[in-house]
């Protein structure tokens, strides 16, 4: 639900870090050695945007931001409407954003307790091995580019077409669907790329394909 509520609630990265700080600091306390009690712990926060993916790295024990990364994310718009991004290019940019954060924290990876994820609604195509499963009409068969980026509008129609067939579903989603939810995006690649709809084993929103 928070997913479809972005447009709206962005979550600021300072923010998802401090939430991540409250439910550790919650938790309980895990069996550990003297000296790894005696280590640092460090949260990690990662926020997949639109354009860009950032990474933080905070101290658990007083919530002092310590590290900071972000690095762009290509995006492509073939034709009006149509906004696309490839999930590879994506996780190579949350893994570089990871490693500049820890970097600039100080940090090394064995004083990380926790990892936490925020990202957007795009819908991902994955086929059975998880190879991407290229979504672009222009160039089908270029798989690379596997994302259908929340923002595009390709299939309005689509979208128009499960409004007005009045389901009791609707009032789950305040009772009309968006091109910007993921359902509409998927009756768009099966009704004008069934090849595509038909070799994805999964089709994901963002935060769950991470």
């Amino acid at each position: 639900r928070f997913l479809y509520r972005h447009r709206t609630r962005r979550m600021t990265i300072t923010s998802l870090l401090a939430a991540v700080a409250v439910a550790i600091s919650r938790s309980p306390p895990p069996r550990l050695s003297e000296t790894a009690a005696a280590a640092p712990r460090y949260a990690i926060g990662v926020d997949v945007g639109t354009g860009s993916a950032r990474a933080g790295v905070v101290d658990v024990r007083d919530g002092t931001l310590l590290g900071v990364h972000k690095q762009d994310i290509t995006m492509w718009n073939p034709l009006p409407e149509h906004y696309e991004q490839s999930s590879e290019d994506i996780w190579a940019a949350v893994c570089n954003c990871v490693r500049g954060a820890l970097s600039a924290a100080g940090a090394t990876a064995d004083e990380v307790c926790g990892v936490a994820f925020d990202a957007t609604c795009s819908l991902v195509l994955l086929d059975s091995e998880g190879a991407p499963v290229g979504i672009d009409p222009t160039v089908p068969d270029e798989a690379r580019r596997n994302v259908i980026v929340w923002m595009d509008h390709r299939s309005e129609e689509q979208a128009a077409r499960i409004n007005r067939g009045g389901h009791a579903r609707l009032a789950n989603v305040g009772g009309a669907v968006s091109p910007e939810m993921e359902v509409p995006k998927l009756l768009w690649l099966r009704d004008e790329m069934p090849h595509a709809f038909h070799a994805a084993a999964t089709a994901e929103g963002g935060g769950k394909a991470l």
